[in-house]
């Protein structure tokens, strides 16, 4: 690696001395081109060596001459030879180099050989029978376990426990470093039999401190900190292994069964692995109390049963010996537990069989007999382990840190020499200045750009605040992330950022903010002074109101010197307040959607920055607002809330107004009523949008006081003020449609066209029937839940509730501020008291019964028809006497239809027989 650092130096170095000073293109492209030939031949180089030190490594293994081994041992060493020139064949000579290659220790006994062979491993050029290649030369201790995936040296049981042969040994270890220098070996392997655990502390801990000593004699002689793979085998001997287990398939017992510390993990190996120890003995029992379910044989269950207690026993000793073979060391490389793991390579000996024993002894029972052998050996737990740990492992290993110095030491000479070669050249540092001067001449000439955008009438077009807006960005982006590469080495003016981004700033204020805040300070006034003029008679318009508010709480957020009790920008204020300014501006300047998107950056550009300099605050038209803000405080709040949803109902929903064509389906000649109930005061407005508003943006509006110039209210106060908008707002849309039936006229004819009349009052379905209906429709509210809202309207309401809590933060504790915004914007699907629910049914029953005079003519008893199809008829036979000479005198059918009518109209309540007189009697006058 540090040749290729050398060289991509050495080729920026020239590539910037030679763009620096204007040095013909061929110079910097020879000397890349020499550097890559050099990079080429060093890999060359490299390759050789490889294979050079795997030819030595193979003949080392094979040192031994014939005439050095004792006759009885000659036919042995020449099937050796044999199986390792067929191994080398099969891999090839540089992939039995370049496979990783671990060794595993454990005492004399400990089922290191059985577990390699049980394990699954495939082992090319050696039969199945006769196992690893015999050790050779200098490692007659040590068995060659050569697989496709790598290579384990099987180390003798005795250099564990004892030293004989020992310099053999690290004579071998010395061979591995010198030959395979980068990565002598990549992990080792402790073997430990699990009836090892069964001893004495001391013995356990004796056993210890011998594999700490092999583990520190490996790792301190090939200089590396390598990742211990500690393996307890024999986990068979543990009574009821075989029958806890017994019943998985080969692919199954292939699995892991033990766990792998991750590569991060810190703290005291002992902790760790109690830990993750209780954790295997968890799932232990879950698979013991499966197996029970299964097992049909009571001596089998029993041993089951206790298999994790006989487990659990194993806890504390396995601890022990973890603490002192992993036990820090300041002197030497502490090795690193990547892992414990539990196998079986076959079933042979008696089982250790401590619980049962001990639950035999306290009951003063024999002992029962041990279990019976496995009809057939199975091997336990050991592929995976191999193929999906241990080989997986590659690259683990690391040099120890007397090792890491040396190389740091190599390391600092090198880079001295670098620094020494590029303080010596002066090319980037003049690229980097030719790159800023550059820049800043780009720059100048965006900021001569600014002195053109247009302050004249209206706001400016974003196409001349374009350049400006780029480059301010680019330069944030500079300050934030660091400007280009060919910008630095100091040389870069960061003071340009913030006097250019003060310009943008200034422009944007000068040429779009201001002229938006003018015309609406100018609307402000304009509004005031046609309320004064008007006096008490003047009522604004909901849309007026809508209109006048947003624009007052814009001029306040945007203006100063702010009062005490407003607010300061937040994240949900700086998008209502970015979407507002562009909203504005696109009305004054009548922009289509893609100016809209183009204006939107420039106005979130200056929105943010105003949050933290309040500087850009533009001076505040302090008589025009609070002249708007006197306007409507005049007019209640319920008031001021109920015109504010009427307006959003009719603008941002678009649903029209009640009138008698939409309420008739159909123009009709003979009625006439120029009323119009707004659409907020509709039945479907009320489901569809009316009560999630009145808890929604009500709760809003009065929890934004400070709009109005009020001070602060609590969360009780804009409780009580969403419950009396709601009985208010009942009261508005009563009036509206007691207005609207008032208004109702049935134009009287001359006799001429009286049958005309007739035929358009009772063709098809009746005109009295259908305007009854109609009204009745739209004044019975009780059950008329919410609609089921749409997932923009989801989006709108958790957006509510997070403005109105940051609205209330400001004036109640944040507990009762997010308790009270999200009780307001659940809306009327809300779960509610049962007081408040038969108070809200008890409002809307009201509404209804006090239209209930006029209702009922369409209301049918039993077994008869209604007022209204009563009189229908009779204006029929009315018509037909009129169309028809033969029949009935048409005078007589006029007096009964009239008597009919007059009955119809004594039977309603007051006030409503003024209205139904004025509906009914105009198509029978003389």
């Amino acid at each position: 690696m540090t040749r290729f650092i050398l060289a991509a130096v050495a080729v920026l170095l020239v590539w910037g001395l030679s763009l620096g000073l204007d040095l013909p293109l061929l110079v910097p492209i020879g000397v890349t081109g020499l550097v890559v030939l050099v990079l080429v031949g060093l890999h060359l180089l490299d390759r050789l060596r490889e294979a050079r030190r795997a030819r030595a490594l193979e003949a080392a293994l094979a040192a031994q001459p014939v005439e050095a081994v004792r006759p009885d041992q000659v036919e042995e060493l020449v099937r050796v030879r044999a199986e390792m020139a067929a191994t080398v064949k099969t891999l090839g000579r540089r992939r039995l180099y370049r496979l990783p290659w671990f060794a595993i220790i454990g005492p004399p006994g400990a089922g290191k050989s059985t577990a390699l062979r049980e394990s699954g491993l495939t082992f090319p050029g050696v039969e199945a029978s006769t196992g690893p290649l015999r050790g050779m030369g200098g490692t007659r201790n040590c068995d060659w376990w050569i697989t496709n995936e790598g290579v384990i040296l099987d180390t003798a049981g005795r250099w564990t426990s004892e030293n004989e042969d020992r310099d053999e040994w690290l004579g071998f270890l010395d061979l591995l470093a010198a030959q395979r220098p980068k990565r002598p070996i990549d992990g080792l392997l402790v073997a430990l039999p699990v009836d090892a655990l069964v001893a004495d502390e001391a013995a356990i801990e004796a056993l210890a401190a011998r594999l700490r000593d092999r583990v520190d004699e490996v790792q301190g002689r090939l200089k590396l900190g390598l990742p211990v793979y500690l393996l307890v085998t024999k986990c068979d001997l543990v009574a009821g292994f075989v029958e806890t287990f017994g019943d998985l398939s080969k692919e199954d017992r292939g699995q892991m069964w033990g766990f792998t510390e991750p590569l991060a993990a810190r703290g005291p190996a002992r902790d760790r692995l109690q830990a993750r120890f209780d954790e295997l003995l968890a799932a232990l029992d879950h698979r013991a109390g499966k197996r029970m379910g299964d097992e049909r044989s009571v001596e089998a269950r029993a041993r089951i049963f206790a298999f994790p207690e006989e487990m659990a026993s194993v806890r504390e000793p396995l601890a022990q010996l973890v603490a002192r073979l992993f036990a820090e060391n300041i002197y030497a490389e502490t090795p690193r537990l990547r892992g414990v793991y539990f196998t079986s390579g076959t079933q042979e000996g008696r089982s250790i069989d401590r619980v049962m024993h001990a639950l035999a002894d306290a009951m003063g029972m024999p002992h029962a007999a041990p279990a019976a052998a496995a009809p057939t050996p199975k091997s336990y737990f050991l592929r995976d382990l191999f193929t999906k740990v241990v080989f997986a492992d590659v690259g683990l290993a690391r040099w120890s840190e007397g090792e890491v110095r040396r190389q740091g030491r190599q390391q600092l000479v090198a880079a001295a020499a670098v620094l020494t070669l590029a303080l010596g050249v002066a090319g980037l540092p003049l690229v980097a200045w030719r790159a800023n001067a550059s820049y800043l001449d780009e720059t100048a000439a965006v900021v001569d750009e600014a002195g053109h955008v247009s302050d004249g009438d209206g706001p400016a077009d974003p196409a001349q605040l374009a350049s400006l807006g780029a480059r301010a960005r680019e330069l944030r982006r500079f300050e934030e992330e660091g400007p280009p590469l060919s910008m630095r080495m100091g040389l870069y003016p960061e003071e340009v950022h913030p006097a250019f981004e003060r310009l943008y700033l200034d422009t944007l204020r000068r040429a779009v903010v201001a002229p938006i805040l003018d015309a609406d300070a100018d609307a402000l006034g304009a509004f005031a002074a046609r309320a004064r003029g008007l006096g008490d008679a003047y009522r604004p318009a909901p849309r007026e109101v809508v209109e006048t508010f947003g624009a007052l709480e814009m001029h306040l957020l945007l203006t100063g010197p702010p009062e005490p009790n407003e607010p300061a920008l937040d994240e949900v204020l700086e998008d209502e307040l970015t979407e507002r300014l562009v909203a504005r501006w696109a009305a004054m300047r009548g922009a289509d959607r893609d100016a809209r998107r183009a204006m939107e950056p420039h106005a979130r550009y200056f929105v943010a920055a105003l949050r933290d300099d309040p500087r850009l605050r533009l001076p505040r038209r302090i008589a025009e607002v609070e002249a708007a803000q006197s306007v409507l405080r005049d007019v209640e709040d319920v008031e001021l809330a109920t015109q504010v949803i009427l307006g959003r109902i009719a603008d941002e929903h678009g649903m029209p107004d009640a009138t008698l064509p939409r309420l008739l389906g159909r123009e009709v000649v003979s009625v006439r009523n120029d009323a119009r109930v707004p659409a907020g005061f509709t039945r479907a407005a009320w489901q569809a949008h009316a009560q999630r508003m009145i808890e929604e943006d009500a709760a809003l509006l009065f929890a934004r006081p400070w709009v109005l110039g009020r001070p602060p209210v609590d969360a009780r106060t804009v409780e009580a003020q969403v419950r009396m908008l709601r009985g208010h707002y009942l009261e508005r849309y009563r009036d509206a449609w007691l207005a609207f039936v008032d208004g109702i006229e049935v134009v009287e004819v001359p006799a001429t066209v009286r049958a005309d009349q007739l035929l358009e009052l009772t063709s098809g379905t009746p005109l009295l029937v259908q305007l009854v209906r109609g009204v009745a429709d739209n004044v019975d509210l009780v059950g008329a839940a919410p609609a089921p809202p749409s997932q923009i309207a989801q989006r709108a309401q958790r957006a509510a509730r997070l403005r109105l809590q940051r609205a209330l933060n400001r004036v109640i504790p944040s507990e009762g501020a997010q308790t009270l915004a999200a009780s307001a914007t659940e809306g009327a699907a809300r779960v509610i008291s049962d007081d408040e629910a038969a108070d809200r049914t008890a409002q809307a029953r009201a509404l209804r019964d006090r239209f209930a005079g006029f209702t009922s003519l369409a209301e049918a008893p039993a077994n008869g028809s209604s007022p209204a199809v009563e009189y229908t008829e009779a204006l029929d036979f009315y018509r037909v006497a009129l169309v028809t000479p033969a029949s009935a005198s048409p005078a007589q059918r006029r007096e009964e239809a009239r008597a009919l009518a007059v009955r119809i109209v004594e039977a309603r309540p007051e006030p409503w027989r003024a209205p139904v007189r004025a509906i009914l009697m105009p198509p029978l006058s003389e």
